[in-house]
């Protein structure tokens, strides 16, 4: 009887598996539904529920389900749906869910306004506030999306509690045409309650000795009825710490106490009482190092602005943290201080290495060029000592009008004679390039000294030798040119950056002076003085519509028994990054053969304005004017009478190597040749990587 209960149980057991088997099987095939969807294709909505559906068919959890419509909701309410319902049904055979899409909504119009109840008008202007409002894109439409109203919101009373209106309250009114759920339209307000502004009226201190109120009272950045922001003791505590720790009291505490002295209907009073523990003054004990296991002790510890047995000073370790940091051999920087006693400290770096040797595959595009390819190595820590080396190899792999190709290796001295300051290049390349005008083979090399005189003034200072050989030039007149010329030459450049950022800069300017002297007092073939300068300036108007203008120019002037600057050294434009209504090299002066002959002066201006339309996607406005002077051997020379002209528009996608652009420059004043007649053309355009400026 036991043994067929047995037997009973088991069989039990496999029926049990065999319908479990069988339903998950009928769930496993269940077909996926949408019913309603008119705006998205079942692709697009399988797409959006993509991670919750195969969670589902792991778990075959409802929760999931519940998930994906929850997901699909959320996907028509933030793109103007606002009515939207989405419901779902299960069965063996499918997963169907049931959409209702209504129209989508446009807000018309969006306002901040005060309370009913509130008196008086709004303490910010509406500039300021709607400037915390997302708004779409210039070419998008305003649709309406009440989650993201909600988040706007909260930025608005984030914005409000830290200018001292702790209590703000804010909530949005929508008014719809027609009534809902067949609303087009909303204009939406939303009503500020500001309250009262708190503010902080005095200070009153405890255990302060060995510094003066006055002085602390100015280090804290405290002023008599100061607006009171949720982080103003906190700040001042930061400031009276770091001020301690400055000054040798590695362990001092800080603590505040607030209390509410005065109140009004628009004003709240408060009184503050700091509390310090001083401790005593500090000294370094010992410093040591660990994880630089490729890199030399010495390499690390010259970077430090403290030494053993020195005064306590936290600013000093942080400074010598962000040296450390910006050697560029370490991914993470991290400090330690272990106290021993009540006046010794051990501080101890913890660094975390960079791979050292990287190998780079590049593959890009120049409109003049065509598709370029190269390879490039990089070691950032030969044997320990911090010092670079870099190879690299390019050329045209498909060419589109010109072709180059180049191979370059540098010895890079980051901190020359151990200088924080001073550095060094030593370089060796090869060229080989076809211009319009000529096809030069060149090597060469140059050694370079770089001096950072502040955070942002650096000074470049030189010497190269240069073998360039013209193998075939396009004019018959031109052939004296073809031949080897020794360039021997020492320069100089002066940089100024104040751009507020390298890639997409919004605000400040760039400016730079070259200098470069050739002499046969020093092997070269050619006697002349090049100057060249740059500046840029950058104005953010509105958002980050950044209306930005350069001026460059040059002269190149021969001395001595030269008489001309041969054709390589000359100045030549045209292209992506000078004049946008002629291609790589190609403005005017030409000769006979309509070829570029260059000149010994060149002005360049131009205007931009850049606009983003789309996340990283932007277009510009812009306008190039320049000229190339053929010969200048006197001030009165260099006369800008005769210019050329670019206007157009450019497109461009932000990429962390830089935007990639696309520019289209139309001439709005074509000129003959007078040599051959042919006019210059109409149009020009260009793709490349990095802004003209």
């Amino acid at each position: 009887m036991l043994f067929f209960l047995h037997i009973l149980e088991s069989n039990a057991k496999v029926a049990l598996r065999i319908v479990l088997w069988l339903f998950l099987f009928y769930l496993q095939a269940q077909e996926v539904v949408f019913q309603g969807n008119q705006k998205y294709t079942q692709e697009d909505l399988k797409a959006i529920i993509k991670e919750p559906y195969s969670e589902y068919l792991k778990s075959k959890s409802l929760s999931y389900i519940d998930d994906a419509a929850y997901q699909i909701l959320l996907h028509y309410r933030s793109h103007g749906y606002s009515f939207a319902q989405v419901d779902y049904e299960l069965t063996k055979e499918k997963i169907l869910f049931k959409i209702l899409e209504y129209q989508t909504v446009l807000v018309k119009k969006i306002s901040i306004i005060p309370f009913h109840n509130s008196q008086g008008d709004l303490s910010f202007s509406q500039e300021k506030l709607q400037s915390f409002l997302t708004k779409p894109g210039m070419l998008e439409e305003y649709y309406l999306d009440k989650i993201q109203v909600s988040q706007d919101i909260s930025a608005i009373e984030g914005f409000y509690v830290n200018e001292g209106y702790w209590n703000a309250h804010c909530e949005a009114r929508y008014s719809f045409s027609p009534d809902p759920p067949n609303s087009k339209e909303v204009i939406i307000e939303i009503l500020v309650q500001e309250k009262e502004r708190f503010h902080l009226d005095s200070l009153e201190w405890e255990g302060c000795n060995h510094f003066s109120i006055e002085e602390l009272e100015k280090i804290s950045g405290f002023n008599k009825g100061m607006v009171l922001q949720p982080s103003s003791m906190q700040q001042i505590s930061s400031s009276l710490k770091d001020f301690y720790r400055l000054h040798g009291y590695a362990r001092v505490e800080i603590s505040t106490e607030l209390k509410e002295n005065t109140k009004e209907e628009k004003r709240c009073g408060f009184h503050a009482i700091v509390r310090i523990k001083e401790g005593k003054i500090h000294s370094i004990r010992s410093i040591s190092l660990s994880g630089n296991e490729l890199t030399l002790d010495e390499v690390v510890q010259r970077q430090l602005t403290f030494r053993e047995k020195d005064r306590y000073d936290a600013s000093q370790i942080l400074m010598s943290r962000q040296a450390i940091q910006d050697t560029g051999l370490f991914l993470t920087v991290e400090s330690d201080e272990k106290f021993v006693g009540d006046t010794e400290a051990d501080i101890h770096f913890t660094l975390k290495e960079r791979n050292n040797k990287t190998l780079t595959f590049r593959l890009g595009y120049e409109t003049s060029y065509g598709v370029l390819g190269g390879v490039e190595f990089e070691h950032i820590n030969i044997f320990g000592t911090g010092r670079k080396f870099l190879a690299s190899v390019g050329s045209t792999l498909f060419s589109s009008e010109l072709s180059k190709s180049e191979a370059k290796i540098q010895f890079l001295e980051p901190q020359l004679w151990g200088s924080k300051t001073w550095s060094s290049r030593l370089e060796f390349s090869i060229l080989m390039e076809d211009t319009p005008t000529f096809t030069v083979f060149e090597k060469g090399g140059g050694l370079f000294f770089e001096k950072k005189l502040s955070q942002f003034l650096t000074m470049e200072l030189g010497y190269g030798l240069l073998f360039s050989e013209i193998l075939e030039v396009t004019e018959e007149e031109e052939e004296k040119e073809i031949g080897m010329t020794i360039f021997s030459y020492f320069s100089q450049k002066f940089t100024l950056n104040l751009r507020n950022e390298e890639g997409y800069p919004t605000s400040g300017s760039y400016h730079s002076i070259e200098f470069q002297e050739s002499s046969d007092f020093w092997g070269a073939d050619v006697n002349y003085i090049r100057f060249y300068a740059h500046t840029a300036w950058y104005i953010n108007l509105i958002e980050r519509w950044v209306f930005s203008f350069s001026l460059r120019g040059g002269v190149i002037v021969p001395f001595g028994n030269s008489d001309s600057i041969p054709l390589q050294k000359r100045f030549f434009a045209g292209g992506a990054s000078t004049l946008r209504s002629f291609k790589e090299k190609e403005m005017p002066p030409l000769d006979s053969k309509n070829a570029p002959v260059g000149g010994e002066g060149i002005f360049l201006a131009s205007t931009e304005l850049r606009i983003p339309i789309y996340g990283n996607f932007g277009f510009s406005t812009f306008m190039d004017a320049g000229q190339i002077l053929p010969v200048v051997r006197k001030v009165k020379d260099y006369r800008v009478s005769h210019l050329k002209y670019a206007v157009g528009v450019s497109l461009w996608y932000n990429t962390p190597i830089g935007p990639i652009r696309f520019d289209m420059g139309f001439n709005p004043k074509r000129e003959e040749n007078p040599l051959t007649g042919q006019k210059e053309a109409m149009f020009a355009w260009f793709i490349s990587i990095g802004f003209s400026y």
